[in-house]
């Protein structure tokens, strides 16, 4: 008849059959041996293979590493079991219930999740323009470029004024050229008096319209009634000479530019002359005395 037996392998329970003509090794499903053992002998101990590493008595207590070892891959499947756990953990695949698929472990009946893969958040922030190292085994996800600056070279020369000017999509231009940018503004500034004008931040003046009098400044009066044959005078500024001479009058003028003038003899010979200067003294004709008065630019 059958000798049927059952065998405890991690947990699970199996039926042993063995008859008279098959060769099996003994089982030993408790600590203490049923039976003596030589050295070198295979035994299934508590569902794994094993062979005795010394002689072992009926009723000696069995203990891998001690009196026994693990035989062919029985040795590698423990190791493998102890290697993730030990006998009291358990690893299945599966999700965390929000799609997410990894592992799971199960210790002491509580189960700890392991994703395959790990979401990150960080940012890796590049500085410089050229191909960014993100790590062997980095962890980050976003890329900003905001501090890299821009080391092109070229310059794009605009040609119309507008609020906004299109360099092209993949522009490699740094700076902007408006030299040839046309003002397109329309508007006239009118200058009614000397002096610095300010025609604003943002004026939108194309032209300038001057309206200024020419007037005799009385304060500037170079001489009256004077024999004097020369004055001090501000270069481009407009003077009026009135003297007295002979007609030759023109010959003895230096340091200016006649513009216009005019003359008469009664009894003396005397002319009135308009001149601009060129020179910081003007020289002219006065044998019986005359007056020269500057006049406003």
């Amino acid at each position: 008849m059958d000798d049927i037996r059952q065998v405890n392998v991690r947990g699970t329970l199996y039926n042993v059959t063995s008859t008279a003509n098959i060769n099996m090794a003994p089982i030993e499903d408790g600590d203490t041996a049923s039976q003596a053992y030589t050295i070198n002998k295979l035994i299934v101990f508590k569902g794994y293979l094993c062979k005795t590493t010394t002689a072992i008595a009926q009723g000696d207590t069995l203990a891998i590493g001690t009196n026994l070892a693990y035989d062919t891959i029985a040795e590698e499947i423990e190791g493998l079991s102890d290697g993730i756990g030990g006998t009291t953990d358990t690893f299945r695949f599966g999700t965390d219930g929000s799609g997410e698929y990894g592992y799971i472990k199960k210790v002491g009946g509580a189960d700890t999740f392991f994703p395959f893969k790990t979401k990150h958040t960080e940012t890796v922030t590049p500085t410089s323009r050229a191909q960014v190292d993100m790590g062997e085994y980095h962890k980050k996800r976003y890329v900003t470029l905001t501090s890299v600056p821009n080391n092109n070279t070229t310059t794009y020369s605009a040609t119309a004024r507008g609020a906004s000017l299109d360099m092209g999509a993949t522009n490699t231009h740094r700076y902007v050229n408006t030299n040839g940018v046309p003002n397109s503004n329309s508007g006239t500034y009118s200058v009614t008096a000397n002096g610095t004008h300010d025609m604003g931040a943002t004026n939108s003046y194309r032209y300038a319209n001057v309206n200024v009098p020419l007037t005799a400044d009385g304060s500037t009066q170079i001489m009256e009634h004077s024999t004097a044959t020369s004055i001090s005078a501000t270069i481009g500024d407009y003077y009026i000479i009135s003297a007295t001479g002979n007609d030759s009058w023109r010959n003895n003028l230096s340091g200016c530019t006649l513009i216009a003038s005019t003359e008469y003899s009664h009894v003396n010979f005397s002319y009135v002359a308009l001149v601009k200067a060129t020179a910081t003294t003007i020289t002219f004709q006065n044998a019986y005395g005359g007056g020269a008065i500057r006049l406003a630019r």
